[in-house]
């Protein structure tokens, strides 16, 4: 009908628990403040000799070593490979994984400076 006037259906509204302290029971010791772990990037060329480029090298320093390779750029060519990337993690656990790397028999050329944060 022409005229009519509709009416507007009454929206149920959801009710919200009364707002409280999300803080510590009265009493209970405050936790101290956390440390933060000095991070640092180390950006390094890895380069493969032949024997050593169908081996998971990056795939075990990340997971054995602690630190976080980031790759930048790669190449993969018949006998030599390399990769630029940058090593994040604590600073002896970069270093340690630098020493792995070595150890292993990958030449390891450190591009630049430290980036902390």
């Amino acid at each position: 009908m022409p005229g009519r006037r509709r009416r507007r259906r009454a929206r149920r509204r959801v009710r919200l628990r009364h707002p409280r302290s999300r803080g510590l029971p009265d009493r209970q010791p405050q936790p101290g403040p956390v440390e933060s772990a000095v991070v640092i990037g180390a950006k390094v060329k890895l380069t493969f000799p032949e024997h050593l480029i169908t081996q998971p090298i990056v795939a075990r320093l990340a997971r054995e070593r602690d630190v976080v390779p980031n790759i930048r750029r790669a190449s993969v060519e018949g006998d030599v490979g390399w990769i630029v990337c940058e090593l994040a993690g604590e600073p002896a656990a970069v270093d340690r994984a630098i020493a792995w790397l070595r150890d292993e028999g990958v030449q390891v050329d450190l591009l630049g400076d430290v980036i902390e944060s």
